[in-house]
């Protein structure tokens, strides 16, 4: 009860006193330029965030970086851009990365009162194929919506009242001058064709499905002791370690870590690896896909949903799939009846895996490093 009063007090008090969002188009070049977002939590959109900015900076603008990590209790990561506090002239343009139920408290915490007139542009990722509807009563507080991929831009567009423009994540450089690839750092065998799947519990394990990755694995390679499977994990519960503790007691070549990694052991986890798998159901986007794609690795992913954008890659081996109801997931509680998403075909995705080993190459690369 106490609850429900408290958030029905901060709905009357944002709607009196936060911004509306300036009338003019975006313009970047207008007033001071702020990105803020989770730039100390190792999540998905967290990452967002952080490739944005970068992107801007290598565009030629200079990106002032507002954390919001600690005003929803997510740090847990160094940020890899310094960080400022948000300015308090009254007009200029915000690019704020967090998703729609955040963004009135986001906005509330940088002082987007009602005597600024800024420019915002909410970045939203959402990984069905229709937006809930409390999402566009969001909208009032923004001018333009940002969204990584065509899958979100066709979820937003039917009904939001603002424009919706696809501003795809720039993952083409590592996130520093150097990574050097360390497999004794993540427990992984020199001399292992290694697999990496990987799965945040708080975005729904059920969607990133990395148990469908450990099944197809041990299809592919009941009785060869060549191959691991890395399954890279955040946020689990207990019982999701108790399962993962056990699959890995039963096969050795499966290997668990369940951390969070800053952006440049990312990258080395990802460059000391092979081949990356992504047996989802779907994706807003497809961070690591698209960051594995960037280094050079081949990716076999279920190819519905963001992950689609990437379906002319060379190196991108597509996963058919059937759409099931995606009822009865706790993360996507408000999700319709009649929403649905992937479920991969296992075979399809057992096949790949063999054909990639079967034309592994000879020589190991494991002891580059990337400039």
């Amino acid at each position: 009860m106490l609850r429900s009063l408290k958030f029905k007090l901060f709905d009357l008090l944002t709607g009196l006193l936060l911004a509306k969002p300036a009338a003019p188009p975006v313009n970047l070049s207008d007033g001071p330029l702020v990105v803020a977002g989770f730039f100390r939590t190792a999540s998905g959109i967290g990452r967002s965030a952080q490739l944005h900015a970068a992107a801007l900076v290598r565009d030629g603008y200079k990106p002032i970086c507002v954390d919001l990590s600690a005003a929803f209790n997510q740090i847990d990561i160094e940020s890899p851009h310094p960080l400022q506090q948000m300015p308090t002239t009254k007009t200029g343009t915000l690019i704020v990365h967090v998703n729609a139920p955040e963004t009135r408290r986001a906005l509330w915490h940088l002082g987007l009162f009602i005597n600024r007139k800024w420019s915002v542009v909410g970045f939203w990722h959402y990984e069905l194929a229709r937006a809930p509807s409390s999402w566009f009563y969001e909208q009032r507080w923004l001018s333009e919506v940002w969204v990584p991929s065509t899958f979100v831009a066709n979820a937003l567009e039917q009904d939001s009242s603002i424009p919706v423009r696809v501003v795809p994540h720039k993952v083409d450089y590592p996130p520093c001058q150097s990574v050097t690839l360390d497999r004794p750092q993540f427990d992984i065998p020199l001399d292992s064709y290694v697999f990496l799947t990987t799965a945040d519990g708080r975005s729904s394990l059920s969607r990133k499905n990395p148990f469908g990755a450990v099944e197809v694995f041990q299809r592919a390679f009941p009785d060869i002791d060549d191959v691991s499977l890395l399954v890279k994990t955040r946020n689990l519960e207990r019982t999701e370690l108790e399962e993962f503790s056990r699959l890995c007691a039963q096969d050795p070549r499966l290997i668990h870590i369940n951390e969070s990694l800053t952006p440049k052991d990312q990258f080395k986890l990802l460059s000391s690896s092979d081949v990356f798998i992504s047996l989802h159901r779907s994706e807003g986007y497809g961070l690591v896909i698209a960051e594995a794609l960037a280094l050079g690795k081949p990716v076999v992913a279920t190819k519905y949903s963001g992950a689609d954008d990437f379906k002319d890659h060379p190196q991108f081996h597509g996963v058919s799939y059937r759409l099931v109801p995606v009822a009865g997931d706790p993360v996507y509680s408000t999700a319709a009846e009649s929403d649905e998403w992937a479920d991969p075909d296992l075979e399809e995705a057992t096949n790949f895996l063999k054909t990639l080993y079967g034309s592994r190459p000879t020589t190991s690369n494991k002891t580059v490093s990337l400039g």
